[in-house]
């Protein structure tokens, strides 16, 4: 029982150092491989600094096998300059040959080393417009100065026309229509405690007896109708 005992403590041990090894292993492999890529970078970067460098000093008596190379490099290098000039032409600027500074044309002097900067004559100004706030010649096309910023609309408004005075107003009469002026009869005074007398009226039985001979008077409404007629035409009453 106690050499059971003693293999499975050799045997657990055993496994211990043998996963501490692995692991060792592994961190070793590790920093090996680190050291590895570290020295290829430093390959790459040599082997570009050697390829620049020949180029630089064998730019004109390089060997037939760099020829397609070298062609290419140039070809690069040449439309990289162009495109520099002209965003240097869009903007307005120039460089000075002493700083490497990128500086105004029309500048007399440098603004960074104070060297004296070579005359910019401009020949053709059909396509150009002089900037308001800056001086310098952009592109018609050209929406806001490319060495200030400043809108080029407002560097050339557009002629208003003159404004012509406003002729003054004569003041205006009101017009009055004529009223005729209607004259009241006067009225007369009645002395409220006077009483006058009733006005004779006749009686009514009289009127709707009498009768004219071209006429004659309903006895049931008092219509007036004519001397032939039998019926009247309001009631119907039989005359």
């Amino acid at each position: 029982m106690a050499s059971f005992f003693d293999d499975l403590g050799k045997k657990i041990t055993q496994t211990g150092q043998s996963a501490v090894q692995k692991t060792k292993d592994m961190g070793d492999i590790a920093r090996i491989n680190s050291t590895i890529s570290e020295s290829e970078k430093q390959i790459q970067s040599l082997y570009l600094q050697i390829g620049k460098l020949y180029a630089t000093i064998h730019t004109n008596n390089y060997e037939n096998e760099f020829t397609g190379m070298m062609t290419s490099l140039k070809e690069n290098e040449n439309r990289i300059a162009n495109c520099r000039q002209q965003i240097l032409d869009i903007k307005g600027l120039t460089v000075c040959a002493n700083c490497n500074s990128e500086v105004p044309k029309t500048v007399l002097y440098c603004n960074v080393c104070g060297s004296a900067m070579p005359k910019t004559e401009f020949n053709d100004f059909s396509n150009s417009v002089k900037c308001f706030n800056c001086g310098h010649m952009i592109s018609k096309d050209m929406r806001f100065c490319t060495s200030c910023g400043a809108p080029v609309v407002s560097a050339q408004p557009a002629p208003t026309a003159p404004v012509a005075p406003v002729a003054p107003v004569a003041p205006v009469t009101p017009v009055v229509p004529d009223v005729p002026v209607v004259q009241s009869e006067p009225v007369a005074y009645t002395d409220p405690f006077v009483q006058s007398e009733p006005a004779a009226t006749e009686p009514l039985n009289d009127y709707f007896v009498q009768s004219s001979d071209a006429s004659k008077v309903c006895p049931n409404c008092g219509t007036v109708l004519s001397s032939d007629t039998l019926f009247c035409v309001e009631c119907g009453t039989r005359l």
